[in-house]
Formats: structure tokens, C-alpha cells, sequence
């Protein structure tokens, strides 16, 4: 039977040094850059909400430990959000194994900023073509 040979361009990482929590994401995919820009894109809306939010919950009459708790419930409601947004990109599977039930702030910024530099390092090796005086350039080249 004949072969063909299909171009893997996954990167995979360790999770924490653990060969046993491999994470993996194609930054060649298109799909799944669109997925990964759609969450940047909400992270930077909600962010205004959020201190917003945030702001209102500080300024209220309330006591300190209603201001306390109303403001758990909003940390709380972010961070469902934000891995809600990651189940989407990632897929449920890796981030359900990353975070488990975690609903914790830092560690969705790690994985952030984790995972940037390959997907920036991709986007800027694919653009550089399209910036370049070569004449060969295109689309799908």
C-alpha cells in the first residue's frame, strides 16, 4: 500500500516538567489561531468590565465583608469565563486536564503567557513573507 506523509506542525509542551501532562496546539492551524485571537479579543473586552465591576463592588455602601465576598463571586465569574474561553481554543480535554477545578487567576496567566511565545514566533515567521520585497509572495505560498 502506498504512504503519503502529512506534515505535523503541533507543538507539544510539558505541563509543570510532567511527561505525563502533554498539551498540544498547531499554530499553522487557522482554526485555531482564530479560536486563540477570539479569546485575546474578549479577554481585552472584559477586562474593562471586570474593573468596572470591580470598581462598583469598592465603591458600594456595603460592608467590608459583603464588598469581600461580592468580590469573590466576580473573581469567581471571570475565571469560569476566561477557562470557558480556553475549553474553546484548547478544547475541554486540556484544559479540564491543566486546571482541573481550579478557578485560579495566575495559573491561566502562566498558561498565557506560556503558550504566547509559539504562537507569536508562528505568526511572525508566517507574516515575515508577507513584509518581505520578495516578489514570490501570496496567500497560500
Amino acid at each position: 500500500m502506498n504512504n503519503i506523509k502529512i506534515r505535523d506542525t503541533k507543538v507539544r509542551l510539558k505541563v509543570n516538567g510532567d511527561e505525563n501532562m502533554i498539551i498540544s496546539f498547531d499554530p499553522d492551524d487557522v482554526g485555531f489561531i482564530e479560536r486563540y485571537y477570539s479569546l485575546v479579543d474578549f479577554l481585552n473586552k472584559k477586562q474593562n468590565n471586570y474593573i468596572t465591576e470591580a470598581q462598583n463592588i469598592d465603591n458600594s455602601d456595603e460592608s467590608k465583608e459583603v464588598k469581600t465576598r461580592e468580590g469573590i463571586k466576580l473573581l469567581a465569574k471571570m475565571c469560569r469565563e476566561i477557562k470557558e474561553q480556553f475549553g474553546i481554543v484548547f478544547g475541554e480535554e486540556i484544559i479540564n486536564k491543566i486546571f482541573g477545578d481550579s478557578l485560579n487567576q495566575k495559573m491561566f496567566e502562566d498558561f498565557l503567557y506560556g503558550i504566547a511565545p509559539y504562537i507569536n514566533k508562528n505568526r511572525t515567521e508566517k507574516l515575515s513573507k508577507y513584509m518581505s520585497d520578495d516578489e514570490e509572495t501570496g496567500v497560500m505560498k
